[in-house]
């Protein structure tokens, strides 16, 4: 399914995943249609959702409010297959990830990356994402912006980073797609093996975008120890398995995979035999 009306080519394309956030999609909508600037398109991917969500966003394609908004479906289960759909029907010259817990802090965000942008047109930009609501530093985004040396100088960097990429680059370096793999794994596998391809990359430390915290998967959990540390034990399984050779050449990275497997593995089995149940 999709709907879209523009007659101009968008300079950002913002690009969504969402999976059963049918109470709360509307007010991710409405963040990024109180933008000040316009030449954006706001790509949802719907990800095999269970709940009402393609019910609201199909009402929502039929208000003049939301006229660039599109929506498109992906039965492929993840981050990854659901990106990657997106993005292949994405118009703009930029990619801005938006996860759908995420918003923009300010309704300036995309105005102020758009100037900054013009004058220092790169392959990539990095922000912090913070929990805090509250609006950024009060600086200038275009005065914050430093370029950074090399990939290493970025994963050296406090803080998860939301990242607003170059079409283009993107298309060229789309994420790994793990069949099973629910998570965020492949979209760190897509940092780790192509990022450092990457030339001309700025970073700022004002936060462009927040969590929002009512409507966020990763704050609040039901799930019990014994099935997260499963699942996560499954994952990084799947991830050694589809790409042994790759993370063979990166030492520091497999060894991460590694020890992270051993120490989930552990505490799944030390919950499972300790008469403690968390």
């Amino acid at each position: 399914m999709t709907a879209f009306s523009c007659n101009n080519t968008p300079f950002f394309s913002i690009i969504t995943s969402a999976r059963n956030r049918g109470p709360f999609i509307t007010q991710l909508i409405d963040n990024v249609s109180s933008q000040t600037f316009e030449s954006y398109e706001h790509i949802i991917c719907d990800n095999a959702s269970t709940d009402n969500s393609l019910e609201i966003l199909s009402k929502l394609l039929k208000s003049n409010l939301y006229h660039r908004l599109k929506v498109v479906t992906c039965d492929r289960i993840g981050i990854a297959p659901a990106r990657n759909t997106a993005l292949s029907i994405a118009q703009g010259r930029y990619i801005i990830i938006l996860d759908s817990d995420n918003m923009f802090h300010n309704q300036d965000a995309l105005h102020d990356l758009h100037n900054f942008l013009v004058n220092n047109p790169c392959k990539a930009l990095f922000s912090l994402s913070t929990a805090n609501s509250s609006p950024p530093l009060n600086q200038s985004i275009s005065d914050s912006f430093v370029r950074l040396s090399s990939y290493y100088s970025f994963i050296q960097l406090p803080g998860e980073c939301a990242n607003v990429i170059e079409t283009s680059w993107l298309r060229d370096h789309p994420y790994p797609e793990i069949p099973g793999c629910i998570t965020e794994f492949p979209t760190i596998l897509h940092c780790s093996f192509f990022w450092p391809s990457l030339a001309c990359v700025f970073y700022t430390p004002i936060p462009l975008q927040f969590y929002n915290t009512t409507n966020s998967h990763h704050r609040v959990s039901s799930r019990p120890v014994t099935q997260k540390c499963r699942d996560m034990v499954f994952n990084y399984w799947l991830i050694i398995s589809k790409y042994p050779l790759l993370l063979l050449g990166y030492p520091r990275l497999f060894l991460s995979v590694l020890l992270k497997l051993f120490a989930y593995s552990f505490i799944y089995l030390y919950v499972r035999i300790s008469p403690l149940r968390i």
